[in-house]
């Protein structure tokens, strides 16, 4: 799985040891044993090109025998060595490629523990969701409420001015009427005392207080390479796409 952050490797990749088909298998393990088994290959090689000529195919077998023993001095024995080098090869393949497998096996192992764990996430997040859908309902409820009940806190408040107001105008009116030659009886002087008396005239103006808050501040190399295990030369093992030798069987860690 690939890592935040981390670049994809755009070059073309064949299938993979999980994609590959039988045909594919065969073909890449032929050029394995190939390999392994060269005499075998240049008998073979040389058994074909007798094939136009020599068209039975013991006859075939006799005359390449004769033919790379006397052209160089491969024989029967040669041959036959070099072909159970093949099947040596063969097991050894299938034995790399089962260990191949098996890192396929600890990957998937790997990736249903990931499910797992990202299950137990999501049933964790359901939870918060749950939570997070009842606060929401909750604070929606209380946006639409407050805003209803602020409407007519509003409403009221214009009543009130107006019903104010109108005292105001009213009273206006009265005294603007008043007539000063108008004759009016007025009340004596002690009573006009007493009741001055009895009011509070003392007039204090209140000063505007400017409180000012303090604002929040806010921020695959084809190079050969020496075995390490025998000195030997190590071969590239394209299937598997690592370094092995055919000497001693040891294959790099992938």
């Amino acid at each position: 799985m690939e890592k935040p952050g981390e670049k994809k490797n755009n070059k073309a990749k064949g299938p993979g040891v999980l994609e590959l088909s039988r045909e594919q298998i065969a073909d890449r393990l032929r050029r394995e044993m190939g390999e392994a088994g060269g005499n075998v290959k240049k008998f073979i090689t040389m058994m074909e090109s007798f094939r136009g000529e020599i068209p039975e195919e013991a006859k075939r077998i006799s005359a390449t025998l004769k033919a790379m023993g006397q052209a160089v001095g491969i024989e029967k024995d040669d041959i036959l060595a070099s072909a159970e080098q093949q099947r040596a090869n063969l097991k050894k393949q299938q034995k790399l490629f089962m260990q191949a497998l098996d890192e396929k096996r600890d990957e998937m192992k790997s990736s249903a523990n990931r499910a797992k764990e990202l299950k137990s996430k999501i049933e964790e997040l359901k939870d918060q969701v749950l939570e997070f859908q009842d606060d929401y309902e909750q604070a929606k409820s209380e946006a639409t409420n407050g805003e209803d009940m602020i409407m007519k806190a509003e409403k009221r408040m214009s009543e009130a001015v107006k019903m104010l107001d109108d005292e105001v105008v009213t009273f206006k009116k009265k005294i603007e009427g008043y007539d000063k030659k108008t004759k009016i009886p007025e009340p004596s002087g002690d009573k006009m005392n007493a009741l001055t008396n009895s009011l509070n005239f003392d007039i204090s103006d209140d000063g505007d207080d400017n409180d000012e808050g303090d604002g929040d501040k806010e921020q695959s190399s084809d190079e050969k390479k020496p075995c390490p295990r025998c000195g030997g030369e190590l071969a590239w093992y394209e299937i598997y796409e690592k370094w092995g030798c055919y000497s001693c069987g040891y294959q790099a860690e992938s």
